[in-house]
């Protein structure tokens, strides 16, 4: 699953000239910037039953490809498409047993979209995060 951040053009402007100024200090504050949306996935989103999908939740390293770093944020590993069908869900990725019946995600206030909504929260803000980080 991938998610791209669209209407955010003044953060990525200004990501990406400090990408330019500080290669390996901006790759490292968004790898900071992942950890803390996984962080905020799992305390507060994702179901937890016998935690199985909780602790697939990762970050992989920074990666540079030319001018664009990529952090990958991910839940399943194996169970990718329970994972899949979670944070969908309803979709047509939903297991045949979860149609038409209510799913009852647990803690109750958890369930789908559990990563792309705590991503979406951190947008507000990461800009200025970073610069922090930086010092900037």
């Amino acid at each position: 699953m991938t998610f791209v951040l669209k209407g955010v053009d003044a953060m990525r402007r200004r990501i990406l000239q400090l990408a330019r100024q500080f290669p390996g200090q901006v790759d490292r504050a968004l790898g900071n910037e992942g950890e803390l949306v996984m962080t905020r996935s799992k305390r507060d989103h994702v179901p937890v039953d016998l935690a199985a999908l909780m602790n697939s939740g990762h970050v992989d390293p920074p990666k540079r490809r030319g001018k664009d770093v990529e952090v990958r944020l991910s839940y399943g590993g194996p169970a990718a498409p329970y994972a899949e069908a979670v944070h969908e869900h309803p979709s047509s990725h939903s297991p045949p047993s979860w149609q038409g019946v209510v799913v009852v995600f647990h803690p109750s206030d958890r369930g789908p979209k559990y990563l792309q909504q705590p991503l979406m929260d951190a947008v507000a803000g990461m800009d200025n995060r970073i610069a922090m980080e930086l010092r900037l």
